[in-house]
């Protein structure tokens, strides 16, 4: 038996109290990190950029305030070339990895360009059952976009 003091949000006041570890064999197997060493370490780049795209997009209140870029003007749209979609709301879509820009056309005829949107996402949606789906739920609110 082992006698610890309690201190935080979890305690009004600092406590004592007695804890009786279990057997050795049925301890759980995890130490506590080696945080000041890690620290020694050389610092890794980091991007955040797609997580922060992806938080953004689970909060529906920042689509409704997010910055939309104006629409574009013909000398700056840039003619891409897009693949046939089969669906029920997208009638093509297109792709520049240079940019990671996505061009999606849809059946009511408006065109948009999404920017900033990641090879790995256009594969899915490309490979989604349902383009319209993986749109709403993955693509509209993430990405910052244009209408051409």
């Amino acid at each position: 038996m082992i006698t610890k003091r309690a201190t935080g949000e979890a305690t009004r006041i600092p406590t004592r109290f007695r804890v009786t570890l279990p057997v050795e064999d049925r301890r759980p197997a995890s130490e506590d990190p080696e945080v000041a060493t890690n620290w020694r370490l050389p610092r890794i780049a980091e991007e955040y950029s797609r997580v922060v795209a992806s938080r953004r997009a689970q909060n529906p209140r920042w689509a409704a305030r997010h910055i939309v870029r104006a629409k574009l003007q013909a000398e700056d749209n840039r003619t891409m070339e897009r693949v046939p979609i089969t669906s029920v709301t997208v009638a093509s879509a297109g792709y520049d990895p240079a940019s990671e820009t996505l061009e999606i056309e849809f059946t009511n005829g408006r065109v948009y360009q999404y920017y900033q949107v990641p090879a790995a996402i256009y594969e899915q949606f490309m490979e989604a059952d349902s383009k319209g789906r993986f749109f709403n739920f993955n693509i509209r609110s993430a990405y910052p976009y244009s209408v051409v």
